[in-house]
């Protein structure tokens, strides 16, 4: 523990996670949360997603085992593909994602680093959201060189590659039926998902 002028010790960095699990599929989690450790205390570890898919649940089970929150975030097709089941999904995890950072900034002031998982520019107004507040934000990337849009990486931010795993999870994706759903399934694991 590192001391100042011999007074009384440094307390750690309090240090928070939030995890875009749309964009952190193949994210090594058990190395995300050591990497996190190493800078201080952690105070939340949150993950974001629509876990009503079931190309998820490997992903869902690692994360309860490792004590992280599930944030289930709803999606849903969109646009003219409604009829026919093909098109592209709306999905809330993001802005979902940035309402649960900026709850935290104000609900708990102490907490000083936000670890963000996501390749996703739709960050960057949180990220000014938590700077102006006075607090550090490290930008966790997965698959940086591959995924990273150019305009993340203008924005200046402290960025760091996501640990990945050695080869990607065995996971096929496959769309919910969006016909078969209710919002009272939940992922067969146990976890309790909020939304």
């Amino acid at each position: 523990m590192r001391m100042i002028d011999n007074a009384s010790p440094v307390k750690p960095q309090r240090v928070a996670i939030f995890i875009d699990v749309a964009n952190a599929e193949d994210v090594d989690f058990r190395s995300l949360l050591t990497r996190a450790a190493e800078l201080g205390r952690l105070e939340e570890v949150r993950a974001y997603g629509d876990f009503r898919q079931r190309h998820l649940d490997p992903i869902a089970i690692e994360l309860y085992v490792l004590g992280v929150e599930m944030i289930h975030c709803p999606s849903w097709i969109s646009g003219a593909g409604k009829d026919n089941g093909a098109g592209r999904r709306k999905r809330t995890d993001d802005c979902l994602l940035a309402k649960g950072v900026r709850d935290l900034l104000y609900r708990r002031p102490g907490v000083f680093t936000y670890l963000l998982v996501t390749s996703d520019a739709d960050i960057i107004p949180t990220c000014h959201a938590i700077r102006e507040r006075g607090h550090d934000v490290v930008l966790m990337c997965p698959d940086m060189e591959r995924t990273l849009g150019h305009v993340l990486r203008q924005c200046g931010f402290q960025m760091e590659p996501a640990p990945m795993l050695p080869e990607p999870r065995n996971v096929a994706f496959s769309a919910p039926d969006s016909a078969s759903l209710s919002f009272s399934e939940a992922p067969e694991v146990g976890v309790t998902c909020q939304g």
